[in-house]
């Protein structure tokens, strides 16, 4: 009844969510059945509890008050916008323009986008989220499904943040360069889809003729692993020459970084090729800065302190943030 009755919501452009106590959520309902709506928690208590289906609303008391209102009052709490996400996405007859981006939707911009991203680490805790390099880690935790979580939950087919990201990083590059109905299009996914998950995106782009085995170009969603039925990574090609394949990666290393193949590698198993639009000799966009932002005694100060590892991977790790490790004599010996 509940997946009948949300689902006509949504048949008729309304964002759909339900409502239920913590007892109809542990034993009365079947939660897995119902995991791709939203889910609004009553449990009255100084903090929730349960752990089973995410919830984006939790209704904490039947007893609070407000000021001008006479009487008893829910209390409830929204771990979204929920205003923004329903205009964004033109539910519940809200309207907007086009997100078409002025001037079209190029392969060079989502490249841009994503070299504007290289140096970022994976992060330990869910703290310093959206700096490249603070508390670095390995829990796969990232500003990128922190954005779908909770910007975007009706993306993917569930809440993100935890889990492998380099396909995640590929879509939020999409999303920033295209907004979202532009950026579902040219990823060929529909809402709340799996793919977060490396085989089940080239299988969307199969499903529209759009995967190709061989001659990549850039701005092509490529994939690694065993066969179009077994992925297991993905990324963003930057350029290509007569031998090589040149990418921008997310989760590789636990970072996002450039990498390069041979064309004939055999881990590469093809190319998704999203509709672009057809970029003249006047193109030329806006590509986010990722040249380094730190003083080179800034820098030092945190090499001495560990803060960017020891050894080969100290150098990977400020190569990968746009730092030249060799440019300056001085500095150099100090590194």
């Amino acid at each position: 009844m509940v997946t009948t009755f949300c689902s006509a919501l949504e048949d008729a452009g309304y964002y759909a969510s339900f409502y239920c106590n913590l007892n109809w959520a542990k034993n009365m309902l079947d939660m897995s059945a119902l995991a791709r709506f939203d889910f609004w928690l009553a449990q009255w208590a100084s903090a929730p509890t349960y752990s089973g289906h995410n919830f984006n609303m939790w209704q904490s008391s039947s007893k609070g008050s407000v000021a001008g209102i006479q009487g008893n009052v829910d209390m409830d709490t929204a771990f979204v916008d929920f205003e923004t996400m329903i205009k964004e996405h033109s539910l519940n007859g809200y309207t907007k323009a086009s997100a078409q981006p002025q001037g079209g939707c190029y392969a060079s911009t989502v490249v841009a986008v994503a070299a504007g991203e290289i140096g970022y680490l994976e992060k330990e805790t869910n703290n310093q989220l959206d700096d490249k390099t603070a508390n670095a880690g390995d829990e796969n935790i990232t500003k990128y499904a922190r954005d779908f979580d909770q910007k975007f939950p009706a993306w993917y087919n569930g809440k993100k943040n935890g889990f492998a990201w380099c396909d995640m990083f590929v879509d939020w590059c999409f999303l920033t360069a295209f907004g979202y109905e532009n950026a579902l299009r040219l990823l060929c996914q529909p809402e709340r889809s799996c793919g977060a998950g490396c085989t089940y995106s080239l299988g969307y782009y199969r499903n529209r003729g759009q995967f190709h085995n061989s001659n990549p170009k850039p701005g092509d969603q490529i994939f690694f692993g065993n066969s179009v039925n077994s992925s297991s990574h993905t990324g963003i090609v930057e350029k290509v020459d007569g031998s090589r394949v040149y990418t921008i990666e997310g989760n590789t290393s636990d970072r996002v970084a450039r990498r390069s193949y041979a064309l004939n590698d055999g881990k590469i198993i093809g190319y998704g090729r999203p509709a672009y639009d057809a970029e003249t000799a006047s193109v030329t966009p806006e590509v986010p800065s990722s040249s380094p932002q730190k003083s080179v005694d800034e820098l030092v100060d945190e090499v001495l302190a560990g803060s960017w590892g020891n050894g080969q991977d100290r150098k990977d790790r400020l190569t990968a943030a746009g730092y030249d490790y060799t440019s300056q004599a001085n500095p150099k010996e100090r590194l």
